[in-house]
Order: structure tokens, then sequence, then C-alpha cells
């Protein structure tokens, strides 16, 4: 009892161990990872766009800036030691932080410090872009980050279409499976019939000649069940590439299933097309971009102001222990304004441009989906039909060959039967493989397919 308990346990894992797994459409996924090259392609795009971010961001980084001269000549001597901190601050105001100690005649400027030093705060103000709560820099950043949200929709438009084609491949190779099995099957009902004609030729019922023609069929029908091998293996081989997999790997671990011959229900145009509207990646990311046109408008729009800055600046000296400060202010104002002019048509025009790629996607939205589901509609009533012609086919199959054996038909007769049988279970295949692709094609169109761009 327990050797056979023991057995019964050994077999159970290694049968665990070595069973496969079939490997249905969902299964995809687990191979769309950046370890997959081709997905990787397209996923590290954004990875670029992200760094191109973080660079303007670094606009507002704060920076150290340190200055030590001692200078020795014949006439005179000086010295001079700073020590600055500057913070970029939103709206193009700067802060700055120092202390400076300069001593004896000075080279290049007219620094005077007592024999400790100074400590000086200064603070500038772009008063336009303070009013008008905008900057250079701020506005870099912002056009880099939706940059970045606009590029982000860009590679999920190109995963979607990598999945769809990809998906869509996987559907033909399980069609030329059913095709190689088919074409298998009617090897078989030609090499089944040796036995039948041998019997019968020997019992004088046929001629010899019946069993040529029988090698014959035999001959041509192992070329087309070749010819379907042959394309069932490249449709693999494409297929274990794209996922990023060795053949053997996909042998060891996979089995592929039968392709199911199903029916699936559809709404109307009208909700496609609205879902389309909301989710389509293309379609926020033009949003994105009216957005950083929009943001480039704010900043142009301050070059038609005169350009006024305000400066503050307080001193401490260590030596004296007294303090000090300067205000300042700065106007620049360009008569002509030509390049804001220039500037202010250019986003206008851009502007428009979105607008009109915006509504021609809509209507080439509206059109694919309208297209696609008229498509469905009558892959449906042609399943209906070959649905149909193979009830009949192998009825008039049956029939043939049961006249065949009753002496009343020939081998053409009964080659033509099997071959009209096979070529309505052929036609129903193929239908069920457009309507997968179909059916992946509605999914693109409204944005629908998602995809997880996690590490496997």
């Amino acid at each position: 009892m327990v050797k056979k308990l023991f057995v019964s346990i050994f077999l159970l894992y290694a049968f665990g161990a070595y069973a496969k797994s079939t490997f249905y459409e969902k299964d995809i996924l687990l191979f769309c990872t950046q370890e997959n090259p081709f997905f990787a392609t397209i996923v590290l795009k954004k990875e670029i766009v992200k760094a191109r971010e973080l660079f303007y961001k670094g606009a507002f980084d704060t920076q150290l800036n340190g200055i030590y001269e001692n200078k020795e000549y014949p006439l005179s001597n000086a010295s001079f030691e700073k020590v600055a901190f500057m913070q970029p601050l939103h709206n193009g105001v700067e802060l700055s932080l120092f202390y400076r100690k300069a001593q004896g005649t000075q080279e290049y400027n007219n620094i005077k410090t007592g024999k400790d030093g100074e400590l000086q705060a200064t603070l500038l103000v772009p008063l336009n872009n303070l009013l008008y709560n905008t900057g250079e820099r701020d506005v870099n950043y912002e056009i880099a980050k939706l940059q970045t949200k606009k590029s982000k929709k860009e590679i999920q438009r190109l995963l979607q279409g990598f999945y769809k084609d990809l998906a869509g491949l996987y559907y033909t190779l399980l069609y030329q499976k059913a095709s190689l099995i088919n074409e298998e099957n009617l090897l078989k009902k030609s090499q089944q019939r040796l036995n039948f004609l041998g019997k019968e030729v020997a019992a004088g019922k046929k001629a010899s000649i019946e069993l040529i023609q029988n090698r014959h069929l035999i001959l041509q029908r192992k070329q087309r069940v070749l010819d379907a091998q042959s394309k069932f293996l490249q449709i693999k081989n494409s297929f274990i590439t794209y996922l990023g997999m060795s053949d053997e790997y996909f042998n060891k671990h996979y089995t592929l299933p039968k392709l199911s011959i199903m029916s699936y229900s559809y709404k109307v145009d009208s909700y496609y097309i609205d879902k389309a509207y909301h989710i389509r990646a293309d379609i926020e990311g033009l949003v994105y971009q009216r957005k950083s046109l929009q943001q480039q408008q704010r900043l142009n729009s301050l070059s038609k102001y005169p350009k006024i800055d305000l400066k503050a600046n307080t001193l401490y000296d260590l030596a004296y222990k007294q303090d000090g400060y300067k205000l300042s202010a700065e106007l620049t104002f360009t008569l002509q304004r030509n390049s804001y002019k220039s500037e202010y048509e250019k986003l206008q025009k851009k502007l428009l441009l979105i607008n009109s790629k915006q509504g021609k996607l809509k209507a080439e939205i509206s059109l694919n989906i309208s297209n696609v589901l008229q498509n469905i509609y009558f892959l449906q009533k042609k399943k209906e039909l070959y649905e149909e012609e193979i009830e009949l086919s192998k009825t008039l199959e049956i029939a043939e060959k049961k006249r065949y054996k009753e002496g009343v038909s020939n081998l053409i007769f009964v080659n033509q039967r099997e071959i009209d049988a096979l070529g309505a279970k052929q036609k129903l295949l193929e239908n069920q493989l457009q309507r997968e692709k179909i059916k992946l094609q509605l999914q693109y169109e409204t944005g629908a397919i998602t995809l997880q761009t996690k590490r496997r």
C-alpha cells in the first residue's frame, strides 16, 4: 500500500514537472516585457523623453559657486574670496546668498569689503513674470512634462499595435495548425482506402488501375501536407521570435489549442466611436500637444509688455557689524515687437493645425469602426453559410463513397467530394481567423487594448 502511494506521488510529481500548458491569447501578455527586445525597443523610447523632462527640471537646481584669487604684482597685491549659493525659483525669481572678502586693489572690479568680509543676499524679481505667473524655466519644464505624457500616449498606441499584430499572428498559427490537421486527415482517407482497394482488386471487383490512382492521390496529398507543415512552421517561428523565446522553450512548456469556431456579440457603432473618443491614446496625445502650445503662448505673451526687473540686495559687514541695502529696477521695452508677433502667429497656426488633426482623426476613427463592424456583420453571415456548406459536403462525400463501393462511381468523383469537404472546412476556419483578427482590430480602433510594461 505504501509502495503504491509512493509511486502515485512520484508519477504525479513527474507529470506536474513536465506537463505542458496550453498557450492562450492572454498568455501573450506574459512575454510583453522589457526582456523581449521587440517590446523593449518601443517602451525604452519613453525613458529617453523622461530624461529630457529631468533635464529641464535641472533649471531649478541649487548652484554653488566658489572663487579664490591671490595677486602678487610688483606694485600691488590683492586677494579675493567668494562662496555663493544661487537658488532659481518659479516665475523667473532668483535668490542668491553669498560670502565675499576683497583685500587690496582688485584687478577687474571695484569691490571693497572689511577685513572679515561680508554676507550678502540678493533677490531678483521679474515683475511681469510674477504678475502673469509664468517664466521661461517654468514653461520649459511644463512643456517637458507634457511631452513625456504625450510620448507615453504615443508609445501606448505603438504597444497596442504590437499586441494586435502579435495576437493576429497567434490566431494565424492556430489556423495553420488546424489546416495541417485537415490535410493530414485527407491523406489518411487515401491511405485507409488502400486496404479496401487491395481486397477489391484481389476479388476482381475493381481494376488494378484503381490502386495506382489511389497511390497517385496519396502522393499528391503528402505534398499538400508538406506545404501545410511548412506554412505552420514559418508562422510558428515568427510568433515565438516576436515573443522573445526559443523553439525549444516553447515546445517544452506549451501546446496550442484548437481554433474554436466562436461567435461574438457586438454593440452599435456609436458605442465604440464614443468609447474611442474618450480613451484613444493618440487623441489624448493631441490634448497634451495643445496644452504645450498654450504654455508657449503664455511665455510669448510676456514679450508684449516692457520687461521690468526688480532687484533687492542686503549686506552685512562682519568686521564693522553694520548692514546696508540696495534697490534697483531695470526696464527693457522692444518697440516693434516683431518677435512677439511672429511667434504669436506661428503658435496660433499650430493650434489650428492641432484642431484639424483632431477632427481628421475622429473622422477616421468613425469610418474605421463603422467598416470594422460592417465586416463583422458579413463575416457572421458567411459563417452560417459555411457551416451549412460543411454539412452538405459531408453528406455528399458519404453518398459518393457509398456509390463508389457499390461500383456506380469512381475514384475521381470520390476525390473531388473529399476535396470539396476539406474546402468547406477551410472556409470556416479562415472565417474564424478573420473574425478573430477583426475583433482585435476593433479593440485597437477603440483603444481598448491594455498592456503592462512590467518585467517578467
